[in-house]
């Protein structure tokens, strides 16, 4: 039997057709705008711990916790995490994970060094697709309305005709004009406060925020962690902050009043700690712990 091989051109002729049928249905059935906010950019962060023995003991058996970038959110999930020393991961019922580190021993006035690294995927206007697991679908219809300045109360209700996210965007900015951008506060200020002195740090901004958005009906949580714009970063304790998560519809849209940003361009906020309401006015002070009080630990 005799062979025929296509000419080039035949081969051009042959596969266009074949190409035009395969990527017409995408173009077609691809909702408009969606493009972009599945796209994600990795970010990698690093960030140490100090464990120093600050006894003339040998101490042995010591269990030291840290937290690390959440699992999974509408907005980021984990490639990969390193440390220096083997760990052990542990999810709570938030969605909140902790690395637990198991060292045998400490020598007197001895120091360890604990170094982690993670990989983070980010998205920039969260994925309309999500799955909602843990404290995103436990805070689902739970919000209610608080006791809220009247100032607040009046200025929420200029804005009762727009769409959510016109709404955060409104009442980001009007946030961010009014109160005063305090630097960290040891001791939480709360709401009232906040609002009478017309200033605080970013926890107070999440609170109110959060109060707004119960008052409109919206769920909110609010999330600790870091901000990188960076694609690798190495992470201080004073770059710690918080900002909101909130609940529209099937999506999630971040919200943070302190740095005026409404979600749209959000992929450079890594997560490290979910914070339920219940818990807002609490002073975030569980980055680590350690089993032993006679060790120092210090985040470098």
């Amino acid at each position: 039997m005799e062979r025929h091989q296509l000419s080039p051109l035949g081969v051009l002729l042959f596969a266009l057709p074949l190409a035009f049928s395969f990527f017409l249905p995408k173009i077609l059935l691809e909702p408009s705008g969606t493009g972009d906010a599945e796209k994600s950019v990795q970010r990698l962060v690093r960030y140490s711990f100090t464990l120093k023995n600050t006894t003339s003991e040998h101490l042995t058996d010591i269990r030291f916790s840290t937290f690390s970038p959440v699992p999974e959110t509408p907005y980021q999930s984990v490639v990969s995490i390193d440390a220096s020393h083997e760990f052990q991961t542990v999810l709570d019922e938030l969605g909140n994970q902790k690395l637990v580190f198991d060292v045998s021993g400490l020598s007197p006035f001895s120091s360890l060094n604990v170094v982690i690294t993670a990989k983070v995927a980010l998205w920039s206007a969260g994925r309309a697709n999500w799955q909602s697991s843990g404290v995103f679908s436990s805070v689902r219809d739970t919000a209610s309305p608080m006791s809220l300045p009247e100032l607040i109360r009046q200025t929420n209700v200029r804005w009762e005709g727009e769409s959510d996210q016109q709404w955060l965007r409104s009442v980001v900015g009007w946030t961010s004009e009014t109160l005063e951008r305090l630097p960290y506060q040891s001791r939480p200020i709360g709401l009232s406060e906040t609002i009478r002195n017309q200033g605080g740090d970013c926890t107070e901004f999440m609170g109110v925020l959060h109060a707004l958005a119960a008052d409109r009906g919206l769920s909110s949580i609010g999330v600790s962690g870091f901000i990188s714009r960076q694609q690798s970063k190495l992470l201080k304790p004073e770059d710690l902050h918080n900002w909101n998560l909130i609940q529209s519809g099937n999506r999630w849209l971040l919200g943070d009043a302190y740095y005026e940003q409404a979600s749209g361009s959000a992929d450079h906020y890594i997560a490290f700690d979910l914070i339920p309401p219940a818990r807002m006015a609490e002073p975030i002070t569980h980055r680590f712990s350690i089993s032993n009080s006679k060790i120092d630990v210090s985040m470098n």
